[in-house]
């Protein structure tokens, strides 16, 4: 069971998506974030699945904290990024949109459940 898994998850992570948002911006997408939210909503319960989502999520974020740094714009503040908040984000998301890729799940988390850190005082 554990190979099956691991060989699902593999081949999920696997599969590039490309989607665009309003015909403007063109996204390349690798790993679950390229899943449709149908997918995600299917293979919910997986654990396996679960706990790389959460390191997944993670990854983005870092990623996007990264790009603002370098841009010298605010970051984002992570302190509320848990499994927890992340789970019921997407759960909350992808029921309401199965079509729509878990990427835009989590870029719906922004300015929500996760805000820029308040600029600092001179």
């Amino acid at each position: 069971m554990k190979k099956f898994l691991l060989t699902l998850t593999l081949l999920i992570l696997s599969f590039p998506a490309h989607a665009q948002d309003g015909g403007e911006a063109r996204i390349s997408m690798i790993g679950l974030g390229s899943l449709t939210c149908q997918e995600w909503n299917d293979a919910e319960q997986n654990d396996l699945i679960k706990s790389v989502m959460v390191s997944w999520v993670y990854g983005y974020f870092s990623a996007m904290n990264r790009v603002r740094a370098v841009q010298d714009r605010r970051q984002y503040s992570l302190v509320n990024l848990t499994p927890s908040t992340i789970f019921k984000d997407l759960e909350r998301f992808c029921i309401n949109n199965p079509d729509l890729l878990v990427s835009f799940a989590v870029e719906n988390m922004m300015g929500k459940s996760i805000k820029l850190r308040p600029r600092k005082q001179n």
